[in-house]
Formats: C-alpha cells, sequence, structure tokens
C-alpha cells in the first residue's frame, strides 16, 4: 500500500512538471515561430498525455480490456514523447525539415510499440518495454546532438544522456521485478520502481533547458548572421555613395569631407583635367574614354598612394589631397605621371593632363581652394597648348578607313 502511495504521488508530481512544460512549449512556439520546435511542443503533449493515462491507471485500478487498452495508450503516448525530441533534435542538427521522410522513420516504431504495449502481461513487463524504447531512443538523441557541433545541442544532448542512463536503470529494475520469486524483491527496488518518476522529471527538466538553449542558439546565429547581411549591404551602400562607379575611386561627394581633414594641418591640392579628351571620345569611342579614365585614376593612385584622397571630381577632372608631409615632391611625382601616361597602353592612347597646384591652409575653406586650383590648372592648360602635343604624348590615330575601290 505503502509503494502503491507513493507510486501515485510520484506520478502526479511528473503529471504536474510534464504539464507545465507542455503548456510552455505551446507558447513558446507560438512566440519564436520557429516550425522546428513543432516537434518538441508536440513531445511534451505526448508526454502529458502518457502521464495522464498512467494517473488513471493507477487511481482508477481497471479490470479487463480497459488495461491492455490503458497499456497500449501509454506505450504509444510515451513513445511519441521520445521519438519528437530526437526528431526535433535531428532537425536542429541537419537545420532543415523533411517532414515526409520523418514520418516515414517514426510510424512504423509507434505502432511496433503501441502493439507492445496491448500484447504484455503484467507492470514490469510492461516497464521493461518502455524502458528499453527509452534508452535506445534517448542514446541516439544524444548521440546526434554530439555529432553536431555549433549547433547548441550540448544540453540538450547532456539531458537525453541523463534519461536514457535512468530508463536503463528503470530496465533493470522492472526486469529484476519480473524475475524474481513473490516477496524476495529487495525494498529498495521496490521503492525505486514506485518512485523513479520523479527522477524522470528532473532529467525531462534538463531536455526541456536543452531545447530552449538550442533555439536561443539558433535564434542568436540568425540574428549574427542577418547583421553580418546588413553590414556587407551597408558596406554596399556606402561604396556607392563614396566611389566612383567606372574608376574605384572617390567621387565628387567625398571632397569636402577629404578636404576637411586635412585643412586644419595644411594640405596640398593637385587638380588635374585630361588633354584632348573630348577628341579621344569622339575619334575612338567612349569605350576608350572610358578606358583612359581608369588608367588615369590607377596612375594617380600609383604615384600619390600616400594620399589623403584621390577624388573622380567631374567627367576627366580628378583631385588629389596630400598632407605637407608630402608636398615637398609634388614636381617629382608629376614628372612620373607624365611619364608612365605618355606612352601608348594596349589600345589606350598616351594621356596628358594639365593641372592646377595650389596649397590648403589650416581654416582654408574648400570652396576657395578647388576655385584656386581650377584656375591654376587653366593657365597650365594655357601654356601646354603652346607646346605640340607631339613633344608630350603620342598623338591619337583614329580608325583608318579605305577609301571604296572603283568599280
Amino acid at each position: 500500500m505503502a509503494e502503491l502511495l507513493l507510486w501515485q504521488w510520484s506520478t502526479a508530481v511528473q503529471i504536474s512538471s510534464a504539464a507545465l512544460v507542455a503548456i510552455f512549449f505551446v507558447a513558446f512556439r507560438r512566440s519564436t515561430g520557429r516550425r522546428e520546435v513543432v516537434w518538441w511542443m508536440c513531445a511534451w503533449l505526448a508526454n502529458g498525455l502518457a502521464l495522464l493515462v498512467t494517473w488513471m491507471f493507477w487511481f482508477w485500478q481497471p479490470q479487463g480490456l480497459l488495461v491492455p487498452t490503458l497499456q497500449a495508450a501509454y506505450t504509444l503516448c510515451k513513445s511519441a514523447f521520445v521519438a519528437a525530441m530526437v526528431v526535433g533534435a535531428w532537425v536542429f542538427a541537419r537545420n532543415r525539415v523533411e517532414r515526409p521522410l520523418t514520418l516515414a522513420l517514426v510510424l512504423p516504431p509507434l505502432l511496433l510499440t503501441f502493439l507492445g504495449g496491448w500484447w504484455v502481461q503484467s507492470i514490469p513487463q510492461l516497464g521493461m518495454l518502455q524502458a528499453s524504447v527509452i534508452a535506445l531512443a534517448l542514446s541516439s538523441g544524444a548521440l546526434i546532438c554530439w555529432t553536431a557541433p555549433g549547433r547548441g545541442l550540448l544540453w540538450l544532448g547532456i539531458g537525453f544522456l541523463l534519461r536514457a542512463l535512468l530508463a536503463a536503470a528503470e530496465f533493470a529494475a522492472y526486469a529484476w521485478s519480473a524475475t524474481a520469486e513473490p516477496g524476495s524483491l529487495p525494498s529498495y527496488v521496490g521503492i525505486f520502481l514506485a518512485s523513479h518518476s520523479s527522477f524522470d522529471t528532473g532529467a525531462e527538466w534538463v531536455i526541456a533547458l536543452g531545447a530552449v538553449l538550442a533555439v536561443s542558439h539558433r535564434n542568436h546565429a540568425e540574428l549574427d548572421a542577418s547583421h553580418a547581411e546588413l553590414h556587407q549591404a551597408h558596406e554596399a551602400l556606402k561604396r556607392v555613395a563614396e566611389r566612383d562607379p567606372l574608376t574605384g575611386i572617390y567621387n565628387r561627394r567625398m571632397l569636402p569631407q577629404l578636404i576637411e581633414r586635412v585643412r586644419q594641418h595644411g594640405a596640398r591640392l593637385l587638380f588635374f583635367d585630361l588633354d584632348d579628351f573630348k577628341a579621344i571620345n569622339d575619334s575612338l569611342g567612349h569605350d576608350i574614354g572610358d578606358a583612359c579614365l581608369r588608367r588615369f585614376a590607377q596612375a594617380l593612385q600609383s604615384n600619390f598612394g600616400e594620399a589623403t584622397g584621390v577624388v573622380r571630381y567631374a567627367g576627366d577632372e580628378f583631385v588629389v589631397l596630400l598632407p605637407d608631409t608630402l608636398s615637398s615632391d609634388v614636381a617629382s611625382r608629376l614628372d612620373h605621371l607624365r611619364d608612365d601616361l605618355a606612352a601608348n597602353d594596349v589600345g589606350v592612347p598616351g594621356i596628358g593632363f594639365s593641372v592646377g597646384d595650389t596649397p590648403i591652409e589650416p581654416g582654408d575653406s574648400p570652396e576657395r581652394a578647388l576655385l584656386r586650383a581650377d584656375k591654376l590648372m587653366y593657365l597650365d592648360k594655357a601654356e601646354r597648348r603652346r607646346v605640340p602635343r607631339s613633344a608630350t604624348v603620342s598623338p591619337i590615330r583614329p580608325p583608318r578607313v579605305e577609301p571604296p575601290k572603283a568599280g
């Protein structure tokens, strides 16, 4: 009688616990909106039903056909609990849901345990059947969790293993009870069989905690991935806002900001304009003109690599900002730039340029500096027009058109 009361109390405790966990997972599924949690929600609902059947069995003490019916219902619900828990872990480990395949794997074992629950003739046999199913299923679940590193399934695997070990101990106790002579079963085995539901509850709380941690880990991982995507999108938008799409250097929008960085300590502004660029476009085509602009931008970056900024200002106009520490060798850099660009290069003609060179004093405004550099550039262009083009760059040769032959 004492063992029966202990069994009823232990079962009532586990029912209360399972009901709380089931309610939590129903709310958890609704709040997270994650499809993977459906398996675990169904698992805890099935566990609650299994314990409710157990409670009905011990409080009603059924007779006749009702006994195998309740036994089969218990094995079906309890097996559905462990199966859904393991399938949920498998879904999390694989990071995808394959419902038809999953149901094909789960339904046959559930049918077998249902039939087994109907067939067994005693409580010890029922306990051996169900404990063996739980031990095998949750051991495989622990293996699934621990072979999927980085998925946040560690604690779920620990909960599975604890519950599997308890099930193994319960199987041994039930087997002892089934084979022992009447009155020879040690009292501590009977007490363990009557109270093991309370131990199961502790292990199942670890399983519930592991499931919550797995979902939390998945949410954090997805948030991190989303943050990385947003960061990449932000960087891409930043490049679009700051960079010239043709040459890859800074665009005109960035020039005030670049000047602001250097003007407090003084700097040098070089304003470039390509010579005869319209003639290149008109005679050789815009593709060659674009190639000239890219070649010129690359040459500026190569010869003024330490500059604060290399900017495509507009069309064939470019600006280079140099800190004062680099202003002493501007003339030699310009000579080297002219040498680099003078010769033809793989279908691109030699490029000449005019330049206006002006200092930016501390506190100088960007507008005044640009205006001075622009004027100086036009003075340089006028001076260079006095020099024959052949003395500076290779001539532009448009494609030769053969005269039509006389018919």
